[in-house]
Parts: C-alpha cells; sequence; structure tokens
C-alpha cells in the first residue's frame, strides 16, 4: 500500500517534553515498524523502561511538540488545539480477555490495519493484572478534523459495533502511544489489507444505530400504551359475557336506563373554544378545571381525539378510567363520522350493545386515524411525575414530534400522598415537560393539559354553570376567580398560560343539559366563556344551539 499517512513521531521519552517529528510518509512505513520493533529496554521498572521508548500519535500536531510529563505539563484540552488534522485511530484492547489474533482478525475484518501488543504486554498496568494488551492503528481514507475523529472514537466503541471492549483512551484521538517495542514475556503484531476507515459511512452507521436506539427506547417506554393495544383489550372485554355483565342496582334491574337509548350521536363541535382560547403548541401548559359530572374527561377526550386525527401525537395519561372504556368513549366521539351504526352511549359500546362487525370496522377505523395516540393508564406505584417524563419521552422518540400530554385528574396520581405535594410534582414534570431540551438534548418540547377538580376556596364559583357564565364575562370578577384558582391550584395554576373552568347545568326534561367553558386565564388568546350542549351519554360537547 502507497497511500500517504502523516502522522508524527516522537523519539524516546515520547510522553515527556519532546519534539515530534512530522511524517508524511507511507503506511508500508508503518507496518516495517511493526515487523521491526524497537527493543524493549531492560530497566528495573516498567516504568524506568518506559523512559526510553519511542513514540506515535496518529494526529500532525501544529507546533510539532507535546508535552504531558512534569517540568512543563499541558492539558488534554491545549494537546488538542494544536491538532492540524488526524489520520488515523489508535484502539487499545486493555480489559478484553477475548483479545487475539483471532478476535481481532474477525472484529476488523474487511480493514485495513496494523495491530501490535503493547510495552505492557503480561505487564501489570497501573491497578490492572497482566493481560492481553494490544493497540490497533486504523488509518482514515483522508485526513479528518480533530471533531470528526472524535466522532469516530465514538463509533467504536458504539455498542452496536461488534469490536469488542475498547478502552476509552480512544476518545482521545491526540493522544501518543508507544511505538511496537518487543516486551518482556513476547511479542507479536498482524496485519490486514482492506478498506481505511471512511467518515461517511462512519457517520451513517451512527444515524441508523441512533435511529435503532430511538425506535427500542419508544418501544419501551410506550409499553402497554399503544392504542392498538388498548383496542385489543376493548375486544377482549366486548367477546367476553363474564366481563360485560350487568349488575343490578339493589331493588332495580340490570338494564340501562331508557334516556341512552334516547340520544342521538351529536357531532363534536369545539369551534368556538379554538376561537376564544387558541391553540395547543408546544411549551404551552393549559389547566382544566371543574366539578364532578361537569364533563371535564369527555372535553379532554375530545380534544385528544381531534389531535390525534389531525396527525399530532397524543398521551392521554388516564388515572381515571380504564383503557377499554376510554376506547368506547373515543369510538362513540368518531361515532357520528366513522360508525353512525354505533349506539349513542358509550357503556353501550362497552357492554357489547352493538353489532360485531360494525364496531371491529370501527375499532379499525380508530387505530388507523389516530396512529400516535397512546393511552396509558397507570396502575398504583407506576402513578409518579418520573414515569410520567419517562412516557412522554417514549411517545416523542416514537412519533419523532412534540406531542399533546393530558394528564386526567392529577388528583390519581396522589398514590398515598398529600393532594398540594402531588400537585407540585406534577407542576415541575409539566415545567420539563412543555420546556424544549429539558428531558434531553432531543426532547422537543410538548404541549400539557392537566385536569383537576376545583379547589376547596372555588367551590362557590362553580355553582351552576350560570354562575360561571356571569364571573367570566364580567372583567373584574373573571380576576378574582383567576386570582383564587391560581393559588388554589399552586404551581400549576401559577405556570398554566391557559386556565379552563367548566361548569355543567340542570338536566332539562329534553335536549342535553347546558355547559359553559370559562377561559379564566389566556397569555396567547382571548378571555371569555364559549355556551355548550354537554352530552353525557355520548361524552360529547358540542356548540350550543340554544
Amino acid at each position: 500500500m502507497s497511500e500517504p499517512l502523516a502522522v508524527t513521531t516522537f523519539p524516546a521519552p515520547y510522553h515527556w517534553a519532546s519534539v515530534g517529528h512530522r511524517v508524511g510518509g507511507a503506511w508500508n512505513r508503518l507496518l516495517n515498524q511493526a515487523r521491526k520493533p524497537q527493543l524493549w529496554p531492560s530497566e528495573a521498572t516498567v516504568a524506568e523502561s518506559e523512559q526510553r521508548l519511542a513514540g506515535v500519535c496518529g494526529s500532525l500536531l501544529r507546533d510539532d511538540s507535546r508535552v504531558l510529563g512534569s517540568g512543563g505539563v499541558v492539558s488534554v484540552e491545549e494537546t488538542q488545539q494544536r491538532v492540524e488534522s488526524v489520520s488515523a485511530m489508535i484502539v487499545e484492547y486493555v480489559d478484553e480477555p477475548l483479545a487475539d489474533e483471532n478476535h481481532l482478525r474477525r472484529w476488523w475484518k474487511g480493514r485495513r490495519f496494523v495491530a501490535w501488543t503493547t510495552a505492557f504486554h503480561n505487564r501489570p498496568l497501573r491497578d490492572r493484572p497482566p493481560g492481553p494488551r494490544w493497540r490497533v492503528f486504523l488509518p482514515f481514507s483522508a485526513p479528518v478534523s480533530l471533531e470528526e475523529a472524535k466522532l469516530a472514537a465514538a463509533w467504536v466503541r458504539h455498542p452496536h459495533n461488534e469490536v469488542g471492549s475498547v478502552d476509552e483512551a480512544v476518545l482521545d484521538p491526540s493522544r501518543v502511544v508507544a511505538l511496537p517495542a518487543i516486551a518482556p514475556g513476547g511479542y507479536a503484531h498482524l496485519a490486514a489489507e482492506g478498506e481505511p476507515l471512511d467518515l461517511v459511512a462512519i457517520e451513517a452507521d451512527l444515524r441508523t444505530w441512533e435511529k435503532e436506539d430511538r425506535a427500542q427506547r419508544a418501544s419501551r417506554d410506550t409499553a402497554g400504551a399503544s392504542l392498538g393495544e388498548a383496542v385489543d383489550a376493548f375486544r377482549r372485554r366486548v367477546a367476553d359475557p363474564s366481563r360485560r355483565a350487568l349488575l343490578p342496582w339493589p331493588g332495580g334491574d340490570s338494564t340501562m336506563p331508557d334516556a341512552l337509548e334516547r340520544c342521538a350521536p351529536p357531532a363534536p363541535d369545539l369551534s368556538a373554544v379554538g376561537a376564544l382560547a387558541g391553540s395547543l403548541w408546544p411549551g404551552r401548559l393549559g389547566v382544566l378545571v371543574g366539578p364532578s359530572g361537569s364533563g371535564r374527561t369527555s372535553l379532554a377526550l375530545q380534544l385528544a381525539e381531534a389531535a390525534a386525527s389531525a396527525g399530532h401525537p397524543v398521551l392521554y395519561a388516564s388515572a381515571g378510567l380504564p383503557s377499554d372504556e376510554l376506547v368506547a368513549r373515543l369510538l362513540v366521539i368518531r361515532a357520528h363520522a366513522a360508525a353512525p351504526d354505533l349506539p349513542a352511549s358509550h357503556a353501550y359500546v362497552l357492554e357489547g350493545q352493538a353489532d360485531r362487525e360494525v364496531l371491529d370496522r370501527a375499532c379499525s377505523e380508530l387505530v388507523e386515524a389516530c396512529p400516535h395516540l397512546y393511552l396509558w393508564t397507570p396502575t398504583t406505584g407506576s402513578r409518579t411525575d418520573e414515569v410520567l417524563r419517562v412516557r412522554a419521552a417514549g411517545v416523542a422518540e416514537a412519533s419523532g414530534r412534540p406531542p399533546l400530554i393530558i394528564v386526567d385528574p392529577v388528583e390519581g396520581f396522589e398514590d398515598g400522598h398529600d393532594l398540594p405535594g402531588v400537585i407540585r410534582e406534577i407542576s415541575a414534570a409539566c415545567r420539563d415537560l412543555v420546556r424544549a431540551g429539558s428531558l434531553s438534548p432531543s426532547w422537543p418540547g410538548a404541549a400539557v393539559l392537566t385536569v383537576l377538580s376545583v379547589p376547596n376556596t372555588c367551590v362557590d364559583d362553580f355553582a351552576t354553570d350560570a354562575e360561571l357564565a356571569e364571573q367570566a364575562a364580567d372583567e373584574a370578577r373573571r380576576a378574582g376567580l383567576r386570582h383564587r384558582l391560581t393559588l388554589g391550584l399552586g404551581g400549576l395554576g401559577t405556570d398554566a398560560a391557559l386556565l379552563l373552568a367548566i361548569a355543567r347545568g340542570a338536566s332539562p326534561p329534553e335536549g342535553p343539559p347546558p355547559a359553559i367553558l370559562a377561559v379564566v386565564k389566556n397569555r396567547h388568546g382571548h378571555a371569555g366563556c364559549v355556551r355548550l350542549a354537554f352530552h353525557g351519554a355520548a361524552g360529547i360537547h358540542n356548540r350550543d344551539s340554544a
């Protein structure tokens, strides 16, 4: 091989204050050095013998010098500033028990390299016991920069690269190592012809491996939360009569109320909410509060379905409902367009009161329409802010985009802890989730919506939908409500850019009950209220036609 190999060589002692010699020679010169190594100095100790060994660096140093010992120590950073280019990687095997000629040839098959046992062969190395220790010299196809050489070093040590356990010293491409020497206890060298290291191929490998790692992390972190898995659980329940048998109330029967049979699935319509509150986007934190039965979960699920149907990744963290009921609710939300023959009540759908063919088709269309919708229903012990962060990261990895994260309800994450403490923990998690780069350098940020009950200090404000509407319509009263909610919600109320309150009115003899969604706080839009009709059996809010 006649390709030039530009390196810097050092006379003995190679790792003290030395003057290097820039060598623009050929590959054969290094091969000859390996075939005719320097003699190991016969000093009393290994340390003393080292002082008489010459060295080599795979880099060209700008001022031909390198200082590593006492009398003029230069840091690694200062040395690296002198690197002009890097022509070769120096790979070392120190603690690899498999390192021998056969394994080296197999690990680096198809590569051009020259390898030799180090001067420490069969001698203790610092606190390590004696063992086979090899250096492998691998040239690049063309000189590279120091940063590119560091990238190649990361490629060498990457877990996907099956080249044995490489010592971390390879991460410093500017280091000087001893040239081949006949060490006590024996010496061996081997050389192989093949392709030199190519930076383009190395970068392609790293991209491929990173993609594989992201997919593996995403699969692990979203395990059990995909919409497909939730639909499978729903189908198993519907197919098993013993799991969907209706139990009678005391003194009553086991049939569904007649009111559920009379409801018709309306078309979900939250356009008025979007026009007032604006959109959710990465970096925005919203809070939705309301009393029990006001339709908080129904509204949150409608937002999740709308975002997921538009192609956005969504993590719905439900500590209140199991995944099969969430699927039933989603099916009914979509029933007006995707499956008009489905029962209008999610309770009927969940209990198998639907044509099996229609139900199967609706399930398949739901999964197809919302490929990045994840329903996480954490069990006791996993309802923590740490697990929430992990799950969110998995959804972002799986989709490659910033997700919408809905936590419903925050109180469900108590797991025996006090509610103020849980709100503090969830607040900290939300601050991390909305901010890009907080969980990891690649974390894209997220839009977050948390769902809570009305704080005790604000219970009277939500007595009826009419009272909430009056407060939201008046600027002064709305400011007072915002202040009380912010105090009652702690960190979540303070951090939230969007604060929503919902209340439901009494059910009229005919038709759905009215509901009010008030935008109490909005840093990026308008405040005020929107009148809605809440179809509780269908779990749907839509525009109030009254």
